[in-house]
This record gives structure tokens, sequence and C-alpha cells, in this order.
């Protein structure tokens, strides 16, 4: 179609629903091209600036689905229109549903927005014209997407049953799916829809629930049997099929605003045709404007022709008659709805259509007539009002004849009932029978009396929590349990002061003690270990004499003195008397005695707040807690003074020492009288340090670099205080919880060296005795997981527990290694300020750190630790890039480089309006890598690259989830993507200049906890039946963003030319409002026929086949099948068949396996609220912000034939591992022009490339001419045609721009030992083999 012999075109902006940015795509549209008109937007709360921006530029403005009845004002928005109805059409429409149901109240859901409130302010207006009530306001918050209250509690307490729900698509599936989750789509609620849901989209448990629901949504001539344009329909159909085939659903299943759109659009083209084809006052051509690059000084100059033109249009569009008025921006002619009912269907459900409407007519039967199905799947309509059917309703009655008699009833075998009659109880029985209620009858006190009976049930709505917001109905429909509460005072979850007096007032001896005992930590660790003592938990063992009866405290005169003499001694005084509680606890402290028992609430407050030192212990006490203990006149450092004392004092005596870092403490706190005993004794060999790592790292959640830097870490400790005689010589695992087979292989490299590590947990002697006694040994290549401690008690939870901490870990050694090399290639000689990260990464590969299996304050600390080392390495970062920066002669001050540590939620307060700011992004690597960068930003930059271009980047919204993480406070709405591609070895510097325009953008029961991970059954539940998808598409990056609830996104991310499919999760909090803990998984399903067989790394580099319910070197009979079957997962798992292999790589240490063939498992995050018998009696749930712990991380995806899948995953594994590091600064320059002649915008430290299948592991500088350098081949034996093979590299390239190497020497991988004087045992196994490798045969180093 032309006009003027010009094609009509168009542009397509798709909104997010945030008004600035609806304006921001709207102006730069205009700015670009000639534009005469704009159809939509889809929201009204984006209407209403677009249609006043309309009117500033003077084009129409044409909605198809914005229904705000603010929007009808022809003064307020002269330029607007709609061919959709208003709500204000829509609320007459429902008032009309109501008087035809004999309906005459409702509650109303309804979004925070213009939307929202205008459809309230219709609704109200409606029914009050037609005697209805709305009885309540429920809001549902867009920017938080959570209902503000309780739902359950406000519909159930409501005096209605009817509920309309008033809000857009993507809250109305989020409000029915928490609806459903609470239990109020049921048959007792009648939903009342604004608009359609995917019921197949919901779990099918809910389909019973959603039956009888109805929906009223604008409808099209042809729903109601009215004429519309069949030409002009099937025009569009042919436009659709032939532009967009793609997404052409058929015929039959258009939606009614995609006939609105066309409508909308054809109401433009027809007023512009007429515009033209006119030459009455026009004296320029039809199609003329006002250019600008500013939108606003942009205007079409027949302006007023056209708005009159598009008043005056009159025609039959495909949803029916078109025509507007000069005095409201609505449609006034072709106004329908549809009722539409949900209804089994043999597709599941669907909303089949019962009733039409016509405005401004009635509701009336459609020509093809259906039944309409109410909730409960019954033809019984509905009444509307709350039913108490089915309430358990407690009813307190005061003894009066002739109202209530009661009698004591005594039956034959002497038990006596309370039996009521009366004129009371035949009424409660009448309206039993009719309301069909559960009564549960309470006998007041006789002294109560009918107003203080009242004055007890207005208490108790005062002062229990739980009551103060029901309505008045709930005051009567009290469950018997609080019946019970209100009479005794006891175990209610109300307050009560004096809850034993009251038991024992009421005669009832309903006994709930607790026991509280005075043990020590060392005396807990005894009783666990030893088992030596009898162990206390709870009333039972104090009847049976675990404790003797005179270190039994007891108060005097107290109910449980009553207690003890009843149900303990017979009446005999045998306790310990104590005179008040403060008594109890004192006499605990000195030792007087072992235990006491005393009221449960009391004796909780004042041992969690007054005297922590004590342990309470009841039915659920944990016979193997364990603890950190705060070092006071007991602690690490006295075990090492009495164990130097001991060895001193007898010269047979021997002591070996495992771990470093606390070692390390003590001995910096000793005089140098004490270093030197500390060293003759260890020349002496009586103090033998065995492995030497700085702590006893894990084995299952640690990565092999941590673990050789630990270990290292340790042994350049030991060699610098006490030389050669301290080396370990044996490897000393005995406390993680499984092992595995890559700890053995660098163990092999750096101990003894030997295939075969099975020795009994004694030091060197005893080993050095096995070995020349000649015994043949059995050898094993598999691993020890997952451990169990019994047939249900698989230690896999603990793989994944503290996910952040692990990801914090993560990114605590990619900082660390990024800074040795910093302050290598600088020559900053600060390595001295590097250990305090060092020491803290040291102390989190412990069995007890990054397991996550520790308590909350020590995880706390922990990463107190790491931040602390962290902030210190930034000192070494600016120093290296002050020299590495600046150009040759120039001196300018270096801009101070700085860390965004919560850039993972889109936060760096720093930059935020800034008019300038850099990145610079260093490549740890020794291979160039391509990454795309995230920066939230709160203005628009320019971006230019090292070679000044400017930067190509996508200017894209920052998630709402993201946005309302707790803890967040950043402003930024927006983020630049862009591909940077980095040297190897090196940086780029990416400058940030701000524009001033806009752009183009786009056993028995065994719980699960921190160690164990036990399911309730072996099906996981979906986090939500439905989802939220919102795409986009630009040059740079293809993304889907999906949103399954408000504790659960996913975004699914593919860049150009990546090999990989990006899936960035984030998680919390989880919900426990429902009182139970929750595991969250990802699992990726396919159809490779995996054949039970799936594959997982061992510490970051060697894989190891895993087959379900299977172990390779013992019969294994499957108890648990989920967790029995999770493995650790350091960096990668696959499955694979004869085609295709299936690779996730992670990006921090989690759990996981395969349950199916063709699926991989993956637990993301862990909210416990219950112990595993083993968590140090602390259930695994962490929070901040005073709500549940937010999670985020990300996968690698890799689809590949098997035989070129190690290269894929090899390459990658290394490079997520080994990210790029990123800081950013704010330079003192005027532009980029004066930045780029002061400094360098791109290095590498590599005059050459190096072979991909070498891997940089260390390149740390340990004095101003010595370094420490590890490299690695990764590939493994056979893995790959090319990269398992040998490799030759050149050394110098590294050193390339610090100078020439004068001299190598060759270490063990702890560098505290040259290979060449490594001698190893040799061992030989059950098969004849030996264990002896020749090294020099194996390497040659030039």
């Amino acid at each position: 179609m032309t006009i003027e012999g010009e094609f009509i075109g168009w542009q397509v902006e798709q909104t997010t629903g945030n008004i600035i940015d609806a304006l921001d795509v709207t102006c730069h549209a205009v700015s670009v091209s000639n534009i005469v008109g704009i159809v939509g937007p889809r929201l009204s709360r984006e209407a209403h600036v677009i249609a006043l921006f309309g009117e500033k530029i003077g084009i129409p403005v044409i909605s198809y689905s914005a229904t705000d009845p603010d929007l009808s004002n022809r003064n307020t928005y002269p330029n607007f229109y709609r061919t959709v109805s208003s709500d204000d059409t829509a609320a007459s429409a429902l008032a009309k549903l109501f008087i035809r149901f004999n309906w005459t109240s409702c509650s109303i859901i309804y979004q925070n927005d213009t939307f929202g409130l205008g459809g309230i302010q219709a609704i109200s207006e409606a029914f009050n014209k037609s005697g209805l009530i709305v009885n309540q306001m429920v809001v549902f918050d867009i920017s938080i997407l959570n209902i503000r209250g309780d739902l359950k509690s406000l519909l159930t307490n409501a005096a209605t049953r009817i509920v309309v729900l008033w809000a857009e698509p993507i809250y109305r599936f989020l409000i029915l799916q928490k609806a459903l989750d609470s239990n109020v789509v049921d048959p007792y609620f009648t939903w009342i829809l604004s608009g359609s849901v995917p019921l197949n989209s919901l779990n099918e448990t809910f389909y019973q629930n959603l039956i009888g629901m109805f929906l009223i949504e604008p409808a099209v001539e042809s729903v109601v049997n009215a004429p519309i344009n069949a030409t002009l329909l099937n025009a569009a159909y042919s436009i659709w099929q032939q532009y967009e085939p793609e997404s052409f659903p058929g015929s039959m299943n258009v939606d009614n605003y995609a006939l609105f759109v066309f409508d909308a659009t054809w109401t433009l083209i027809q007023s512009l045709q007429q515009v033209c084809a006119s030459k009455i006052n026009i004296s320029s051509l039809c199609l003329s404007f006002i250019g600008s690059s500013y939108c606003f000084y942009c205007r079409f100059i027949h302006s007023k022709l056209l708005l009159d033109a598009v008043s005056r249009t009159e025609f039959l569009g495909v949803s029916g008659p078109i025509q507007f008025s000069v005095n409201v921006t609505d449609r006034i002619t072709g106004l329908y709805y549809s009722a539409k009912n949900a209804q089994s269907s043999s597709n599941g459900l669907s909303f089949v259509s019962v009733l039409e409407y016509s405005h401004p007519g009635d509701w009336r039967i459609p020509t093809k007539e259906n039944v309409i199905i109410c909730p409960g799947n019954s033809l019984t309509q509905p009444i509307g009002g709350a039913l108490l059917k089915g309430v358990n309703l407690r009813i307190d009655v005061i003894g009066s004849v002739p109202f209530t008699i009661v009698e004591k009833v005594i039956d034959v075998s002497g038990q006596s009932t309370i039996e009521y009659s009366g004129y009371v109880h035949d009424l409660i029985e009448l309206l039993q029978n009719k309301m069909e209620f559960i009564p549960t009858i309470e006998l007041a006190p006789s002294n109560q009396t009918y107003n203080g009976l009242v004055r007890a049930v207005r208490n108790e709505r005062e002062d229990n929590e739980a009551l103060q917001n029901q309505s008045i109905l709930p005051q009567v429909i009290l469950h018997v349990w609080y019946s019970f509460g209100n009479i005794v005072g006891y175990g209610v979850e109300f307050h009560t002061n004096t809850a034993a007096r009251r038991l024992l007032t009421a005669g009832l001896y309903i006994l709930s003690l607790i026991l509280v005992a005075s043990y020590t930590a060392n005396l807990a660790s005894e009783l666990t270990i030893a088992k030596s003592k009898a162990i206390i938990s709870g009333i039972d063992d104090i009847k049976n004499g675990k404790i003797p009866f005179n270190r039994i405290g007891i108060l005097v005169d107290s109910a449980p003195e009553e207690y003890y003499l009843r149900e303990i001694s017979n009446g005999a005084r045998n306790y310990y008397p104590l005179q008040s509680l403060n008594d109890l606890y004192l006499s605990l402290l000195i030792n007087m005695i072992d235990a006491a028992f005393w009221d449960s609430g009391t004796i909780e407050y004042v041992t969690n707040n007054i005297y922590c030192n004590l342990t309470i212990i009841g039915n659920d006490f944990d016979k193997s807690v364990f603890a950190r203990s705060e070092i006071r006149h007991r602690g690490v450092q006295y075990i090492i003074d009495s164990v130097i004392q001991a060895l001193l004092e007898n010269p047979d005596r021997r002591y070996i020492y495992v771990e470093m870092a606390f070692f390390w403490r003590w001995w910096n706190q000793q005089s140098d009288d004490m270093h030197n005993t500390v060293r003759q004794l260890v020349n002496e060999g009586r103090l033998e340090f065995i492995s030497g790592g700085w702590s006893m790292h894990d084995e299952g959640a640690t990565h092999y670099n941590s673990i050789i830097d630990q270990h290292s870490l340790g042994a350049e400790f030991l060699r610098d205080q006490f030389g050669d005689c301290a080396r370990p010589k044996i490897g000393w695992q005995i406390d993680p919880f499984g092992h595995s087979r890559e700890v053995a292989s660098l163990f092999a490299q750096q101990e003894n060296g030997s295939n075969v590590n099975v020795f009994y947990s004694t030091p060197s002697c005893y080993l050095y005795a096995l070995n020349k006694a000649n015994k043949q040994w059995t050898s094993k290549t598999d691993d020890f997981f997952p451990y169990a401690t019994h047939s249900h008690g698989f230690w896999t939870g603990y793989f994944t527990s503290r996910a952040t901490f692990k990801g914090y870990e993560r990114y605590s050694n990619n900082i660390l290694q990024v800074t040795r090399q910093l302050n290598a290639f600088s020559q900053s000689n600060r390595r001295n300020t590097i250990f305090y990260l060092s020491e803290a990464m040291g102390v989190a590969q412990h069995h007890d750190a990054i397991s996550g299996t520790e308590r909350q304050h020590v995880a706390n600390d922990y990463v107190q630790r790491l931040s602390y080392g962290i902030d210190r390495t930034v000192d070494v970062i600016n120093d290296a890039y002050n020299k590495l920066l600046l150009k040759e002669g120039q001196t300018l001050p270096v801009a101070r480089q700085f860390l965004c540590s919560l850039s993972n939620i889109s936060e760096c307060l720093p930059i935020e309006g800034q008019d300038r700011f850099t990145l610079t992004l260093w490549n740890p690597t020794i291979h160039p890598v391509t990454i795309h960068p995230h920066v939230p930003v709160t203005r628009e930059y320019l971006i230019r690259d090292p070679m000044g271009n400017l930067v190509s980047a996508e200017y894209l919204p920052i998630s709402d989830m993201t946005k309302t993480i707790p803890g967040r406070i950043s402003t930024a709405q927006n983020q630049y993507i862009f591909k940077a591609l980095l040297p190897a070895l090196g940086y780029n510097t990416y400058y940030f200049e701000a524009r001033s325009f806009p752009s183009n953008s786009s056993e028995g029961f065994q719980a699960s906890g921190a160690y164990m991970f036990r399911p309730w059954n072996s099906h996981a539940q979906p986090v939500s039946s439905q989802r939220i998808i919102n795409c986009t598409k630009t040059k740079i990056v293809q993304s889907a963003f999906i949103v399954f609830n408000e504790w659960a996104t996913q975004q699914i991310t593919l860049y150009p030319e990546a090999l990989f499919v990006e899936i960035e999760w984030t998680l919390g909090p989880i919900p426990i409002d429902d009182g139970i803990g929750k595991e969250i998984i990802i699992r990726y399903d396919t159809n490779i026929n995996s054949a039970s067989k799936y594959y997982t790394d061992a510490n970051g580099r060697e894989v190891l086949e895993r087959i379900r319910d299977y172990r390779p070197t013992w019969n294994y009979s499957s108890d648990e099948p989920i967790s029995g079957n999770y493995y650790p997962i350091n960096s990668r798992i696959w499955i694979r068949d004869n085609q295709s292999q299936l690779t996730v790589l992670t990006d921090r240490s989690e759990g996981g396996g395969s349950m199916h063939d063709g699926s991989i498992e993956i637990m993301l995050h862990r909210r416990i609220l219950y112990t595993d018998g083993i968590s140090l009696n602390e259930p695994l749930n962490e929070t901040a912000y005073s709500k549940g712990l937010v999670v985020r991380g990300r996968h690698h995806l890799f689809v590949e034939p098997p035989t070129n899948s190690a290269r894929m995953h090899r390459i990658g594994a290394q490079q997520l591992f080994m990210y790029p590091l990123t800081t950013y600064s704010l330079p003192d320059t005027s532009s980029y022009t004066n930045y780029s002649m002061s400094y360098r915008q791109t290095w590498s430290a590599l005059s050459d490339t190096m072979p991909l299948n070498v891997h940089l592991l260390t390149f740390d500088q340990l004095s101003p001419e010595e370094y420490l350098v590890r490299l690695e081949h990764y590939f493994e034996l056979n893995e790959d045609e090319i990269y398992s093979q040998p490799v030759t590299i050149d050394l110098q390239v590294l050193f390339a721009t610090m100078g020439t190497i004068v001299n190598v020497q060759e270490l063990i991988l702890s560098a505290n030992l040259p290979l060449s004087d490594l001698h190893r045992l040799e061992w030989i196994t059950n098969n004849g083999e030996s264990s002896y490798v020749d090294m020099s045969s194996k390497f040659d180093i030039d």
C-alpha cells in the first residue's frame, strides 16, 4: 500500500512496562523515522505518557489494550484513541453478571498501578450504582511480585467467597499460582478473572481446583454472533501469514487483541488516506514533517487534519464496527464481552464460552449453549457468602440449668465422661446439622461469668498476634486447640506468664521439662566419641539414674519439685535443693550439680540470652554435636603448649601435627627460645609434620588449584622456619567426608608419589615399616564417594551447602591468581600483602569450611577473612596497574582501580551517575578469550575499545528480580552488554563516556542437613507450575528471562560465535512459611541414551565414570535412589552416547548426578529447617537482611559429538574458573582523547602464543628475581586426538617483558623440594605391578 507514491512502513518497538523505557523507544523511533501515528502502547501506565507525547508532536496514538478509564478524558488526552473497551464498560458488565447470579459482594485482588487502580475505581462505581459491595481490596505489589499480607487469611476471613482478580496477564498467572499454593482456589471460592490464563501450564494436581473459575474478557463480533468485515479479516490473515508465518496460530486461535491491533492500524491507514486524498487546505505534500534529532521537536505538519479524520472514522472492522466520538477517546460501538468457564476437556482444562454481553445491554446465553460448571465440579450455583461447612468451631458454654446441663457419666469400665444436654446443646446440634460445622464444646470454669468469658475471648484476640487482623467471624471459628490454651494456658502459641502454675491448677499433669547440663565442650566431645559416660537425652535418663540424684538440682516449692517427688523419687527428697532460678544457673556453672529441669520457655530464654555456656538437652538432643568453642581457658594453643612440654619431659615421646594455620598462629606468639626448642624437636624427629597443608582440606568441594595453593602455603612456612627436616612425607586426610582420586593423585606428586596410598592412621614410621614388609597391596582407581554413615545417611548435601560461600571462594581464588600475576609482571614485590588472601583461602579449604558444614557464625568468619584479604590485594592491583597502564614518558597519576564485588547483582555504586569511567579486564589465562561483560549503569554512555573505536553495545533493562534482591541499594535500572576480545595474559581497558542523546537499545527418619542430603521422595517438585518468559534478541545477545515465581528465575543466553549456552539462575529467598525446608535442583533432560552412566570431575581436573546405583569395588544396594547417586561436581558433569555429549560446566562446587538416562540433575541451593544429626545442631538456614539468602550462579552447556567434547569442556572449564577480573576507575580526564594519549589500553605479557592444551596454574613472584611457575598439560590421555598429545613450550615466552631466564629448577608440586631429590617408596600391587615411576624419562627441561 502506498500513499503519494511512498510505501507505508512500520517500526516495531517492544516495551517492558517501564514508563521511561516506553518513552525512550518511542522517542528514538520518532527521531530517526517519519512517524505519522502510533499503534499502542499495550499497558495503561505506558499509554498515559505516550498519549501526551503524541499530543506534543502532533500524531494520533491508538491503543488496542490500554483500558484505564482515566484515558477516556478527551480534554486530557486529545490525541488518544482505543479500539478496546474501557474498564468502565468491563465494570458495568461485571456488575450485571453479579446481579444475574444473585451475588452481592466480592473481594478484589488488583495490581498496584494505573491499570489496577483504574479497574477497582470503575468496579466500585459500577457496584455502588447496582447496590453491590466490594468487601475488601487485596493489593498485588508489582515491585516485589507478591501479595501485601497473607492471601489465605485475607480471603478466608472475608464474608464473601467471590474473588475478582483484576490484573494484567503477566501478574494474573502469578497471583493465581499463589492462590493455588495458599489453598484458596477450591470449591468454597468462586474466582472471576479479568482475562485468560494458560490453565494447562499449571500443575495437573490443581486441575480440580480450577474447574468452575470464570473469566470476562473483551470479545469481537464474531464471538457474539454479530457481523464483521470478513474481507478485511481474510486480508489481515493473509498479510500475517506472508510476513510472519511462524507466529500465525491459525484462524481459530487468533487472540482477540490481535484483531483490536489490526483495527487500530487500519483506522490510522484509513484516516491518512482520507487526508492525502483531499487537496483542500493542503499547500504542501501530505507526508510532510518537521524533523529533528531531538524527538520532542519533531512534528507531522498536517497533524490537525489527521486527528480530525481519525475522529470521523467509521467502518466495519475485523473486531466489529469502529467509530469514535469527539467527546471521549473510547470506541463507542462494537463493545462486547464474553464470560467463559473453566471446564475439563480432552486436553486437560479449557475455558468454554457460557455467556455473551453487548454493551449497554445485558448478559445472554450464546447461540451455542454450554452448561456452566461451578466450583467443585458442581452444577449448583454458588451463593457467594462464607460457609461454615467443615470448619472447626470452639464453643465455650457456662453450666446453667436448663440451658446447659452438665452430667458426669461413668461407664462399665469405670471411666467417667462429661455429657451435655439442655437448650444450648440442642441448639448447637440443630445448627450443626444445618450448617455442617464441627463443634467442640468446652465448659468454662464454675466461677467464670458470661462477661468474664467475653473478656477472655477479647483478651485472647488482643494478646495473640495471630488473631489481631481477623474479622468478627473467626472469633467464633477457633480450633479446639485454642480453647484448651485459653483455659489452661499451655501448649498454644500464645504468650503465657505462668504456664506451669496453670497446669497444676487445672489438675493436668502434662509435663514439658528441659534438662540443663553444664557440659563443657571437652565433656561433650568425650561423651560423643568415647561413649564412656551416660548421655542425657531426656527425663527418662534422670529416672534411670544416669546422673546421681544428689547431683540433680530441684527448685524447692515448685511444680518441678512436685513432679520429681511423685514421678522419680517416690517422695524421697534426695536431690540438691535450689532456692531460686538464679541459684539453679550458678550451681551448674560452679559444678555443684550436673543437671536440673524447669519450664522450657524460661530455660530457653535464659540459656540463649544470659548463660550462653550452658547446654539445653531435650528429646532432640544431638549426641554428636560439634562446636567452635571460645578460646578462654582451653583451646588449640594450650594443646601445643602441653604437647611441647610433654615431649621435653620424655625423649621417647613422639607427636604429629597436621594443620599449619593453627600452628602458624601459635608460632607467631612464641619467644625465640621456644622457636629454638621446637626446631630441635623437629630435627630430632620427635615433632613431625604430616600432610602439612594450611588446613586439612575437604575433598568433595575443593578445586585442585586451591588444594595445591594451600599445601604450598603450609610447605613454604615449614621450609622457611624448619628447613628440610620438617618437610611432610605422607598425606594425612582422616576427617574429610569421602576421598577423591584427584587428591590422591596430587599427594602422589608432592609426597611419596605412589599410585598406592593405603596406610594406617599412624605416623610415617609405621608407613616405612609396612613398606619394608614387602607386602602386596590392592590398587583402587575410583574414589570414596558418596560417603554414607548408614543406609539412609548419604553425605551428599555438603556438595552444595552454603552455595554463596562456595561461589565467593571461587571469586576470591580468581582475585588471588590475578593479583599474583599482576604483582609478578609489574615486579612490584608485594607478596607479603598477598599473603592475607592466600592465608584466608588456605583456611577456607578446610573440610568444615568450603564444605558448608560449619555453623553460621563460623561461616561468617571465613567470609570476613576472605573479604579482608581481597581488600589488601586491591593495593597490589593498583601498584601493578600504576606501572602497566601508564605509557612511556608519561607522569600523570593513574586513577585508582576498584572492584565491584556486587556486580553479580548488577550493583556498582562508585560508577553510578559518573560522566566517565573505565573498565579494565585482566585475562589470567595464556590464551585469548572472548567474554561479554555486563556493566550496570544509571545513564547512557559511549564505549570505546582500546583502539578508540566505538563499541557496539546493548543497553538492556536489569530484571525486576535482580532489582529486588535483599540488600541491593543500587539505583541502576539498565546494563550494557558488549563483546570483549581479551589478549592472553594481559588486559584491555574500555572507556565509558556519558552520552547526551538517546541510544538505540534492547534411616528411621534421616533429615537433610549441612552434611547430608535426603529428600522426602524420589520425585522432585517443580518450583512453580507456571512461568513468565521475556525474550530479548539483539546483534550481541539473545536471551530468554524466565520467571517461575518471586524467588526463582532463570536466564538462558546465547552470544554470537560462543560455543556454549549460558544458564544464569537466581534462587531465594527460598520460602519456608510452610515449615518445610527445600533443596532446589536444576535438571537438564535430553534424548541421549546414557545407559545409566554419567561422568563427574574430581576437584576440577580428572574425570570419573559414575554408574547409577553401582559401586565398582563392592556390592551396592540402593536405599536412597537420589542422594545415593549424588557426587561432587567441582567444575563439570556430562552424559553421552555414541552420537552426542551434553556437558554442564559449573561456576562453583555443587552436587548432582543422573537420576534417569538422558538427564543431568544439579543441586543449586538449600534451605533446611532441621539438622541431620551431624550438623552442629544448627539447621542450614542461611539468611541475609532478615530474609533467606539469595544465590545466583551460572552454568555453561555444551552439546557436541563425544570426540570433540574434551576440547570444549577442558578449555571452557579453565576459562570459567580463571575468569577475567574486572576493575573500574574514575579517570581525571576530560575526554577519551586525553585518556588515550597518556595510558595504555591493551597489554599482554606474552610475546608469542602458547599451546592451547597448556594451562598456567601459578605465576608468583617469590623475590625480586625469583618466580614460581606451575604449568600443566590439562588434557587427559586419549581424550582428544590432537590436544592429548605431548607438547613443547618455551618458558621464555612468559618472561618476555621482564628479562632473560638464567636458571630453572624443577620442583615437586608443593614447590618445597627439587624433583631430583625426591626419593619415593616403591609399592607392589597384588597383580605384581610396581608404583615406581622414572621421572627423568617423563620430562625434559632445557
